[in-house]
């Protein structure tokens, strides 16, 4: 199996991730996406050095998850 794709269970994500999605009620629209993209949503939200950048990130995310028709910017097919 490829590690990088490996996405761990809602309660094993970064504290403040699965606080912020359970919060905001997206939990489920984060689980529906695919493996990929919740492996690149974590490894881009991550790999900020500064705390406000990831909480920048983590805001579009949950943007974006709500709205349901982007991923990182980009129009979903």
């Amino acid at each position: 199996m490829d590690k990088e794709n490996t996405i761990p269970a809602l309660e094993d994500l970064p504290r403040f991730v699965h606080e912020a999605l359970q919060q905001h009620d997206l939990c489920s629209e984060f689980r529906i996406r695919p493996k990929h993209q919740q492996a690149n949503y974590l490894r881009w939200i991550n790999s900020a050095q500064k705390s406000e950048i990831k909480v920048k990130r983590l805001n579009q995310m949950l943007h974006e998850l709500k709205q349901g028709d982007t991923y990182l910017n980009l129009p979903l097919r």
